[in-house]
Formats: C-alpha cells, sequence, structure tokens
C-alpha cells in the first residue's frame, strides 16, 4: 500500500510539474505579446507624436522679444576744491599772453639790431682792405677816398659808443653802400672791359658770316627779312661805336659810358635775328597731278628721285666755310637750349645735324687748303 501511495503521490508531483511549465510557458508567451503590443503602441504614438510635431511646427510663430531699458536720470552736485598753486584767471591768462609776445617782438629787435651791428663792422673794415686795391685807386679819385676813409672812422667811433637803435644802424650800412657801390662797380666793369670788344667782334663776325651764308646760299628766304636783320647789325655797330668813343674820353672815377650786360644783350638780340633765319627750311614744291593712275618704271625712278633731292634740301649744307661755321654757332645755341628745356629728342636729332656740318666744315676746308 505503501508502494502504491508513493507511486501516486510521486505521479501526482509530476503532473504538478508539468502544469506548472505548461503554465510558465503560458505566462511567457502572455509576457511576449505584450511587449510586442507595447512596441507596436510606442512605434504608434512616435508617429503621431511626429506628426503632431511637423503641424505644430508649421503652425507655430516665432516670437522675438525686445528690450526695454529705461532711463534713470539723478542730478549730481560736484563741489572744486583747489589747492595751492591756484589756476589763472581769464584775465590773467590774457596779461600773460601779452607779456610773452611784447618779450617775443623785444627779443626779435634785439636780434636784428645785432645782425646790423655785424654786417656794419663787417663791412667798415672790408671798405678799409677795399681802398687799398689797385683797382680801386685807378677808378677813384683822393678826395672820393678820403671821404670813405673819414666815414669809416666816423661809424667805428659810433659802434663803440654802442646804440639799440635799429633805424641808426640801417641808415648807415645803406650810407656806405650807397657811397662804395658805384665804386665797386667801375672797378669791374673797368676788368670786363678788357675781354669785350673781342667777344663783341667775334658775335659781330658770326652775323655777317650768316648774312653772306643767307643771300648766296638760302635764296628761298624773304630779302625783306634778310635786310631788316642786316640794318638791325649796322645799327648796333654805329651804337657800340659811339658808345667806345665817349668811354675813351671819359676818365676812369666816373661812371662808365656802358656796361657789359647791356652790350652783350644788344650784340645777341642782332645774333639771334640771323640764327632764326638760317633755321627757316626751303619750302616744299607743289607735286603735279597726272592723269594716269598706274605709273611706268621710269616714273616711279623720277620720283624716288625727286624724294631724296628733297631730303638732301631739308639737309641742305652752306657752301663756304663762314656760312657753315654760323649755321654751326646756331646750331650749338639751339641744341643748349633744348637741353635747359629737357627737350632730349630735340637735342639729339640736332647733334646728329651737328656732326654732318662738322664733317662738311672740315672738308670746305681741305678745298681751301688745296
Amino acid at each position: 500500500m505503501s508502494r502504491r501511495r508513493r507511486k501516486k503521490s510521486e505521479e501526482a508531483d509530476e503532473n504538478k510539474d508539468e502544469e506548472k511549465k505548461d503554465e510558465e510557458k503560458k505566462d511567457e508567451e502572455k509576457k511576449d505579446e505584450d511587449e510586442e503590443k507595447k512596441d507596436e503602441d510606442k512605434t504608434e504614438e512616435n508617429a503621431t507624436s511626429e506628426n503632431k510635431t511637423e503641424e505644430n511646427a508649421t503652425v507655430e510663430t516665432e516670437v522675438i522679444q525686445k528690450k526695454k531699458s529705461k532711463k534713470h536720470e539723478k542730478k549730481l552736485t560736484v563741489k572744486r576744491i583747489d589747492f595751492a598753486p591756484l589756476p589763472l584767471t581769464t584775465e590773467q591768462i590774457k596779461a600773460a599772453k601779452a607779456k610773452f609776445d611784447a618779450m617775443a617782438k623785444e627779443e626779435e629787435e634785439v636780434a636784428k639790431v645785432l645782425g646790423l651791428k655785424n654786417e656794419l663792422e663787417a663791412s667798415v673794415y672790408g671798405s678799409r682792405d677795399k681802398l687799398d686795391s689797385e683797382l680801386l685807386i685807378k677808378v677813384t679819385t683822393e678826395e672820393q677816398r678820403e671821404e670813405v676813409s673819414k666815414l669809416l672812422m666816423e661809424y667805428e667811433e659810433w659802434m663803440y659808443e654802442g646804440s639799440s637803435e635799429k633805424n641808426e644802424y640801417e641808415k648807415r650800412v645803406n650810407q656806405l653802400k650807397d657811397l662804395l657801390g658805384p665804386m665797386e662797380e667801375r672797378t669791374t666793369e673797368m676788368e670786363a672791359r678788357e675781354d669785350l670788344p673781342d667777344a663783341v667782334k667775334e658775335h659781330v663776325d658770326q652775323c655777317k658770316a650768316a648774312e653772306k651764308s643767307i643771300k648766296k646760299n638760302m635764296t628761298w628766304i624773304n630779302e625783306n627779312k634778310t635786310a631788316d636783320a642786316s640794318a638791325k647789325l649796322v645799327e648796333f655797330e654805329e651804337w657800340w661805336a659811339k658808345k667806345q668813343e665817349k668811354q675813351a674820353s671819359l676818365p676812369l672815377h666816373e661812371a662808365p659810358a656802358y656796361t657789359k650786360v647791356e652790350v652783350m644783350d644788344a650784340v645777341k638780340k642782332v645774333y639771334k635775328d640771323f640764327a632764326s633765319l638760317l633755321k627757316t627750311k626751303k619750302p616744299k614744291e607743289k607735286k603735279e597731278k597726272k592723269d594716269d593712275k598706274k605709273k611706268s618704271k621710269d616714273d616711279k625712278k623720277d620720283d624716288d628721285n625727286k624724294d631724296d633731292d628733297k631730303k638732301d634740301e631739308k639737309d641742305a649744307l652752306p657752301e663756304d666755310v663762314e656760312g657753315t661755321e654760323a649755321a654751326l654757332k646756331a646750331l650749338a645755341d639751339e641744341k643748349a637750349a633744348a637741353v635747359e628745356k629737357e627737350d632730349y629728342d630735340a637735342a639729339h636729332k640736332l647733334k646728329g645735324r651737328e656732326k654732318a656740318l662738322k664733317e662738311h666744315l672740315a672738308s670746305l676746308k681741305e678745298k681751301s687748303e688745296l
């Protein structure tokens, strides 16, 4: 009996175990089903939430908030407390500026007086040395030199006494210049007169050579222009002869009849007229119209020869030595003027012309020697 009961109890226990296992399987299956449902619900909820957010995104409007600031003003009372040294008042500042300007002006006047004093002192000592020079002795009299020496002694004594007046120094400096100025001018002009006749003769000879060359070789120049330039040359020669005669009759201690600058300006003015005539180019000849459009070989050769002749006419060279030398002188002046104006292209062209003239001059001199 006991064995049967055990078997039955064992069988009952096994059945219970199987039932438990079945229930556990069912529970697990239910859990799986519930989890699957939850996952599906979540996906649906996410999808709906995304749709809602998209709808809300399209509907929502952006709100911008501006910051409003309020100004609060509060009046403050400031008290100024000055410690020594106290600041200047406007009246005191004006007075100080006026005083400073007066001091600066006074210092400026003192500096000017000191400069005039040094100038007067240098003039006094320099004038004494000039009085002893041989040239000044030739162009002055004994009385004139004594007058200057007395004035120098007087000025020297006055400077030792001292003065702060600007006008007094200016007055004495000008007096000394007025007295010594003409003497110094006579000295310089006496030295200049030694070489002046040769310089004038050189320019006059060049003018005459240019006149001769123009009449002989440059027949295209208007005769009236050449005559006017020749008349000016004759007029200058007469004026120069009279000035020389007058100067010869004048004593050296008197003002000269002419100055070097005056004479050279006059002769250069005459020479300039001839130089401009030498630069005049021969006018171009008018070309004759031909009926035939096509030219023969002979006609073309003739035209080429004519072009060569025209080039030769433009670069025409004087036929004599004097004319060539005059043309070279005029060309040198023209080249110097171009260099001063910094027109280097023109100067280069003139350099080529100058070379041709020099070669031509050399050939003319060789022919003359033969």
